[in-house]
């Protein structure tokens, strides 16, 4: 994980676990300090609750960014290997019923799926009896997904539950559409109650 995935991420953390807070613990703002300066005529409260959100916004987005660049393809590289090594016994297993003599024995779901799922194989037919060669023909079998269901259910587990690759990129969206929805409205810091304040002004 890059530098900057990992500051996006941190950020994200931060800004979702301080609205999180701001809502579930009732906190109402009525005066602010910075830098170790008080104001004590602080009347609208909503500028902070703006530039929070403004901000939970920026960071959501560029945690976004991030994950499309870098994030989805190691998620996605990782789901797939580890479905290529679960499906390729099975493969091999019913292609075997059909053609005992088969050759190929690393073919998994995304050979099969760039195929278009048509298996091709090569199987040994006998041995020419002038040079005494093995004599080989080419073969096609048709696939379906659905032949492949537990073993992609199988992946996907096994990826949620004992691969990090899930909670280093997932969970992050995951958290902030949490946020999204639980603080959107229902709280003095919410969007829809500062909206509704703001047109009321």
């Amino acid at each position: 994980m890059s530098d900057g995935l990992l500051r996006q991420r941190r950020n994200l953390f931060a800004l979702s676990a301080l609205i999180w807070f701001l809502k579930f613990g009732e906190v109402e703002i009525d005066k602010l300090s910075f830098l170790g300066i008080e104001f004590k005529t602080f009347s609208n409260p909503d500028a902070i609750y703006v530039a929070i959100w403004l901000a939970w916004f920026y960071f959501a987005f560029r945690y976004y960014q991030y994950f499309v660049q870098e994030g989805f393809p190691k998620l996605y590289a990782a789901y797939t290997d580890l479905l290529d090594e679960i499906c390729a016994p099975k493969v091999t297993r019913l292609v075997r019923k059909e053609y005992p003599n088969d050759f190929r024995e690393d073919c998994g779901y995304r050979t099969l799926k760039k195929w278009k799922w048509v298996y091709h194989g090569q199987q040994q037919t006998g041995q020419d009896k002038g040079s005494g060669e093995m004599t080989v023909e080419n073969f096609e079998m048709q696939f379906s997904p659905w032949w492949l269901w537990k073993e992609i259910l199988w992946s996907i587990w096994h990826i949620v539950i004992n691969r990090s690759v899930v909670t280093d990129y997932i969970l992050p969206i995951l958290l902030a559409l949490y946020i999204l929805v639980t603080a959107w409205s229902g709280w003095e810091g919410g969007i829809s109650e500062i909206y509704q304040r703001s047109a009321i002004t």
